[in-house]
């Protein structure tokens, strides 16, 4: 199956994946992560879609987007 996975302006790959493939295959890839660019400090989302779990599975034609994170203080 393929996806489309996509880090900040004009940063995007298409990227075959085996069946059953959830996103944390997407997000802890090393070799993703080198051509996009980025750490971890993102959060995932597909089709627009906010993902919270590294189980979430992916189907084919997602577009994954994958968006830094605001940094947040505590008091």
């Amino acid at each position: 199956m393929q996806v489309t996975i996509k880090y900040g302006p004009g940063n995007q790959l298409t990227r075959t994946l085996d069946p059953g493939a959830v996103m944390g295959d997407i997000i802890h890839d090393e070799n993703i992560r080198a051509v996009l660019g980025f750490g971890d400090n993102v959060e995932p989302r597909v089709d627009g879609e906010v993902v919270r779990s590294a189980s979430h599975p992916l189907r084919s034609g997602d577009t994954i987007s994958l968006v830094t994170k605001a940094h947040s203080k505590n008091a």
